[in-house]
C-alpha cells in the first residue's frame, strides 16, 4: 500500500481499508489547519489505486469497507469515482453495467464517502444474493442501507415538515399524483428529492418539479410565496444543523451544500407523506 505524508484515520473508520485517492489538500491555506502544510497536493494515479486494491485482495481480504484518504478526496470528478468503482467491483468478481455505475455516481452526488458506502452496501447485498450480480433492485436496496447511516437528518426533516407554528393550521393542502396530501413545506421537500438528484435548484426548476409531482388540476404556488417558503426552510435547516454548511438560498437559487442531506431526502425511509383517505 502506498501512503504519502501523514495519514489521518477518522475514529469511525477504525476497521476500514485506507485507500489513498489524493495526497495533501487542494486548498491548504486554512490558518487553523496544518495537517498537510508540507505535502504538495496531487491526485493518486489509477494505476497505483488498482495496485493497492490488488494487494488488498491478495494480502488483506478481510476488509469490508474502504475509506478514501487525502485532505480533499472530494476533488475527484465523476469519471475518477466511476473508475474506482469499476475496478473495485472487477476485483470482487461482481458483474455490474456501466449504466449502474453511472447511477451510483449520480446518486452519490460526487461525494467519495457516499460513493464508497453505496458500493460497499451493494457488494454486501450481491454476495448474499442468489444471482451474485448487481441488479437495479439490489442497487436501490443498497441506497436504502446507506441512508440508514444518515437517519440523524430525520430530526431536521421533521422540523421542516412542521414549519413555523404561526399559520400552521391555515396552510393550503396539496394533492400529489401518488395520492398523498401535504402542505407547501412538504411539497418543497418532495420536489427537491425527486429525480434526477441535483444540488442546485433555480426557482423555475423548483416550480417545474412541483408541477411534476402535483396531481392534475392542482395549482402551483405563486413565485413570491414559494420564495418565502424556501427562505423559511433555509432558516429551519441552518438553525437545526448550525455547525455544517447545509443549504443556501441566494438570488432565487437553492444550493444544497450537503450531499448527505440530499441523499437522505431521496432514500431515507423515516419520512414519508400520508396517503389521502
Amino acid at each position: 500500500m502506498k501512503y504519502t505524508g501523514p495519514v489521518y484515520r477518522p475514529p469511525f473508520e477504525d476497521g476500514s481499508l485506507l485507500l489513498q485517492a489524493t495526497v495533501g489538500c487542494s486548498h491548504n491555506s486554512c490558518t487553523f489547519c496544518s495537517m498537510y502544510r508540507d505535502v504538495p497536493f496531487q491526485v493518486e494515479s489509477m494505476e497505483q489505486i488498482e495496485q493497492d486494491l490488488l494487494e488488498t485482495r491478495e494480502k488483506r481480504p478481510w476488509y469490508k469497507r474502504v475509506f478514501l484518504l487525502g485532505g480533499d478526496a472530494f476533488t475527484l470528478d465523476a469519471a475518477r469515482l466511476k473508475e474506482i468503482a469499476r475496478k473495485g467491483f472487477a476485483l470482487l468478481d461482481i458483474p455490474i453495467s456501466e449504466e449502474d455505475i453511472a447511477c451510483i455516481a449520480q446518486e452519490s452526488a460526487l461525494s467519495p464517502q457516499l460513493m464508497q458506502e453505496n458500493c460497499f452496501n451493494l457488494a454486501y447485498r450481491v454476495v448474499d444474493s442468489a444471482e451474485r450480480k448487481a441488479t437495479h433492485q439490489l442497487i436501490e436496496v443498497a441506497f436504502f442501507d446507506t441512508a440508514e447511516n444518515y437517519r440523524h437528518y430525520n430530526d431536521t426533516v421533521q422540523q421542516v415538515l412542521e414549519g413555523p407554528a404561526r399559520g400552521r393550521s391555515r396552510r393550503k393542502q396539496y394533492r400529489l399524483k401518488d395520492g398523498s396530501v401535504c402542505d407547501i413545506y412538504a411539497l418543497l421537500l418532495v420536489s427537491i428529492s425527486a429525480s434526477p438528484p441535483i444540488l442546485k435548484f433555480s426557482l423555475d426548476e423548483i416550480s417545474r418539479r412541483m408541477s411534476n409531482v402535483l396531481a392534475h388540476g392542482e395549482a402551483l404556488p405563486n413565485r413570491l410565496g414559494l420564495s418565502n417558503i424556501v427562505r423559511h426552510i433555509e432558516k429551519i435547516i441552518k438553525n437545526s444543523i448550525p455547525d455544517l454548511d447545509t443549504v443556501d438560498w441566494k438570488r432565487n437559487t437553492l444550493y444544497i451544500l450537503d450531499p448527505f442531506l440530499l441523499f437522505y431526502l431521496r432514500w431515507g425511509r423515516n419520512w414519508r407523506l400520508p396517503k389521502a383517505g
